[in-house]
């Protein structure tokens, strides 16, 4: 037990704080102490005013267990299952110890690939934390106070942020309302004097930002092209002002020494360029010689329109850097749960469509292996979790479709074939109605030939949200300037 607690609090809790290290130590020794003392062991000792601490303690082994090992762990399965069936005793008891469990218990899913579970806990502890004014400010009376009563002070603030950040994270990553708002808080962002780890302050700062891309790219309809671009080019800049005022973090998280150090560099590098890749996404999505042309017809209107005529450009290079850092990672590190696979994912898509639209381009052969690199990752991160072998077929599918673009190659692609393990995982079921058996096989398997001319095949897509705030001429199909 005390080896996955270390791992949990080296690796985790720097970035997840929501705990009190003293109070959950001396958690864990009295359910011990009552566990040997009871006659009927720790089942008949406890009650439901101690089910949050209980679920606190099975998470914190669940993730440290997973992390220590290094893999999915059957005995972290059992604490993670333990720790899931007492959810209900949580929302009934809606105390802040409740919103720690709350927020242990998502980030143990997540960690599993149940990013819906994940969601759906957080969106809990955060309506909680409301509730309890975790969004206000605390006013102490006496500011000489000792220290520990100035940890208890903090620790409302700390769990807020916590969710804060995790959930505006996976706002981006999905689309989904936000359940919290920082115009509803008035707590003080985390800073150098609060003690806590610098890769925290700044991914709440960033969390910021993050927001504010989810709102304008998800929730807000711009009312014309100019507000749609104008709005992306000052959060791509205020992006790039946040990267400057880390620059010298940047440097020492270079000179990273431990695993854990790196680690954190790492998360924090591609929750950056994530951001930057949704932020600018409309650059791949959009026929290129309109989009330029939009862009460059409000340049009176723009303050600096070059970094926005240079978006394309930008999101390939931020999803090579991704697919990049997260191999060399992979590489020479242990697994670090909070390292989910869809920041990769993103990045391997981007590279495909990049290669799509321009199988010509002298970096094409490269961007593909990042690509074949990328998907690999992935699928291995979700087979790892259990996922099903259809999606991890289709993930794989996407490097074959890339390099049949580069290859030139029409003739039909060979489906990649699944591990023993994944294809045990389809029941029979499941292959009888498998989607190939409703295709037609007279028609050919959606292929590129690179050595004609390339038209897009998404400018056709039904964006909606995208098509409506663009004004007609820069929403034209078939643009015949695009290369």
């Amino acid at each position: 037990m005390e080896p996955c607690i270390k791992k949990y609090f080296s690796r985790t809790h720097p970035l997840i704080p929501v705990l009190d290290h003293t109070e959950f130590i001396s958690d864990v020794l009295r359910f011990s102490d009552q566990q040997q003392t009871c006659p009927n062991g720790l089942q008949g000792a406890i009650t439901s005013v101690d089910a949050p601490a209980l679920v606190a303690i099975y998470a914190v082994l669940s993730i440290g267990m997973d992390d220590h090992e290094g893999t999915i762990s059957p005995a972290a399965t059992g604490y993670l299952t333990g720790a899931y069936s007492l959810v209900s005793h949580l929302l009934s008891f809606p105390y802040m110890s409740s919103v720690q469990a709350l927020v242990l218990l998502a980030v143990a899913m997540r960690a599993r690939g149940k990013d819906g579970q994940c969601w759906h806990l957080l969106g809990q502890a955060i309506r909680i934390g409301y509730s309890l004014g975790f969004h206000r400010k605390i006013v102490t009376s006496n500011p000489n106070e000792d220290s520990e009563h100035r940890v208890n002070h903090q620790l409302p603030s700390r769990v807020w942020w916590s969710c804060y950040a995790l959930e505006k994270s996976m706002q981006l990553e999905t689309g989904r309302p936000s359940a919290i708002e920082i115009t509803d808080c008035d707590q003080p962002l985390p800073d150098k004097s609060s003690g806590l780890n610098p890769c925290f302050i700044r991914w709440v700062s960033l969390s910021q930002l993050v927001g504010k891309i989810s709102e304008h790219i998800f929730q807000r309809r711009a009312e014309s092209a100019l507000e749609f671009l104008s709005g992306i080019a000052q959060l791509d800049q205020a992006l790039i002002d946040w990267l400057d005022e880390g620059a010298e973090g940047v440097k020492t998280n270079q000179n990273a020494k431990t695993s854990e150090e790196k680690s954190f560099a790492i998360f924090l590098s591609l929750q950056f360029h994530q951001a930057q890749i949704t932020l600018l996404r409309a650059s791949l999505i959009f026929p290129e010689a309109s989009f330029q042309s939009q862009v460059q017809r409000q340049e009176s209107k723009i303050q600096s329109i070059s970094r926005l005529l240079q978006s394309q450009v930008t999101c390939v290079e931020a999803a090579r850097t991704i697919i990049t850092q997260v191999a060399e990672f992979a590489d020479c590190q242990p697994d670090f749960l909070l390292l989910t696979p869809t920041p990769t994912l993103l990045a391997a898509v981007t590279l495909a469509l990049q290669t799509f639209k321009k199988p010509h381009k002298r970096m094409g052969r490269s961007d593909g292996e990042l690509v074949r690199i990328g998907s690999d990752y992935v699928a291995e991160c979700y087979r790892r979790v259990g996922q099903h072998g259809e999606f991890i077929k289709g993930v794989l599918e996407l490097s074959l479709r890339v390099n049949q673009v580069l290859s030139g190659d029409s003739s039909t692609i060979q489906t990649p074939k699944l591990s023993q393990q994944d294809s045990q995982g389809a029941s029979l079921d499941q292959r009888i109605l498998s989607p190939s058996q409703f295709c037609d096989p007279s028609v050919d398997s959606f292929v590129f030939d690179p050595l004609e001319y390339f038209q897009d095949p998404f400018q056709a897509m039904p964006l909606d949200h995208f098509w409506a705030v663009m004004e007609s001429d820069f929403a034209t199909i078939g643009d015949q300037g695009m290369c």
